[in-house]
């Protein structure tokens, strides 16, 4: 009796150690993805910026050949 109890204690905590490594497993193909996809968005980022240094560089230029304001 003591040893089916036994057998079912030590199944029960393989069980668990299972479900707990595949619990890791996803987690860390999830954190992959994310890590991804901010990979992504840094390289959109730093595009944009570059974009909005050449858009104030243009206005610059614009305002430069315009002259000041006529009121």
């Amino acid at each position: 009796m003591t040893s089916l109890k036994q057998a079912k204690k030590y199944t029960a905590k393989v069980n668990e150690h299972q479900v707990s490594a595949r619990k890791l497993a996803k987690a860390a193909k999830l954190r992959a993805k994310a890590a991804k996809i901010r990979e992504q968005v840094a390289k959109h980022e730093a595009r944009i910026r570059s974009l909005q240094r050449k858009i104030a560089d243009l206005e610059r230029k614009a305002n430069l050949l315009a002259g000041p304001p006529v009121r």
